[in-house]
C-alpha cells in the first residue's frame, strides 16, 4: 500500500490540472515619488506588463500601459520627441498616449495613480 501512494498520487495530478491561473494584484506601490524624473519617464512592471511612469507639465504623476493597444507589442518612450513608439508596427502615441498614427485603434491605456506621502500606487482598474 505504501508504494501505491506515489503513483495514485501522480496519477491525480495529472487527472486534476492545477490552476493555471495566476493571481493578478490589484494594486501595488510600484515607485517613491522621487524616482520619477522631472521631464522623461520611468518603465516600471505591473501585474508582469510595462507600465510608464511620468510627471505632467503640472508636476501631477500618471501611468500608462507600455502595450501598443494594436497587437500588444511593447512600446519605447523615445526622449527626443516626448512620445511613445511601437516597433512592431509603427504606431506612435503622445505622453497623455493618445494615438496619432500608425495601426492602433485606440489611445494606450491609463492606470488609477494615487500618492501617499513619497509611495506611488497603481492599481489594476485602468482609468
Amino acid at each position: 500500500i505504501a508504494m501505491s501512494v506515489p503513483v495514485l498520487y501522480a496519477v491525480l495530478r495529472y487527472i486534476i490540472p492545477p490552476q493555471s491561473r495566476e493571481r493578478l494584484l490589484e494594486a501595488v506601490t510600484i515607485a517613491k515619488t522621487g524616482d520619477i524624473p522631472a521631464t522623461g519617464v520611468k518603465r516600471v512592471k505591473f501585474n508582469k506588463k510595462p507600465v510608464y511612469l511620468f510627471r505632467t507639465a503640472t508636476g501631477q504623476i500618471k501611468a500608462l500601459s507600455g502595450v501598443c493597444t494594436h497587437l500588444g507589442c511593447v512600446v519605447e518612450f523615445i526622449p527626443e520627441e516626448t512620445r511613445f513608439h511601437c516597433n512592431c508596427h509603427s504606431s506612435v502615441f503622445t505622453m497623455e498616449g493618445t494615438n496619432l498614427s500608425g495601426p492602433a485603434p485606440r489611445p494606450l491605456d491609463s492606470y488609477r495613480v494615487e500618492i501617499k506621502g513619497d509611495d506611488i500606487t497603481i492599481m489594476a482598474k485602468k482609468s
